[in-house]
């Protein structure tokens, strides 16, 4: 038995104007990686089986994303010069989230 998907539009062009309605921004700058979130997207829809829930946290957690990259391409444009930095030892974090780390992905 398939389980029922939500009603909500989950096409790439809907996240994107989710994500951009939430944080007020709407230059994503180069949308490279739509045809990639459109391919998620139908892999989400027509392969992956989710439940309803299932389906609601993978939209959510693709508009966050959506946003963080909203306010990165906000930054880039107030202080282009942060292109020309060089990250000689990029910082990974492994492990479970804890309270210090938990919302370290958002650019606010």
């Amino acid at each position: 038995m398939t389980p029922e998907k939500p009603v909500d539009d989950m096409s790439a062009s809907h996240l994107m104007r989710t994500a951009s309605a939430e944080t007020g921004l709407s230059d994503f700058g180069d949308e490279w990686f739509t045809p990639h979130l459109q391919a998620l997207l139908h892999a989400l829809s027509d392969e992956a089986n989710l439940s309803v829930q299932g389906y609601d946290n993978m939209r959510n957690r693709l508009v966050g994303l959506l946003a963080t990259r909203l306010r990165f391409q906000r930054q880039v444009g107030l202080n282009p010069e942060i292109l020309d930095e060089t990250v000689v030892a990029p910082m990974v974090l492994i492990g479970l989230p804890t309270p210090v780390h938990i919302r370290s992905d958002f650019i606010k």
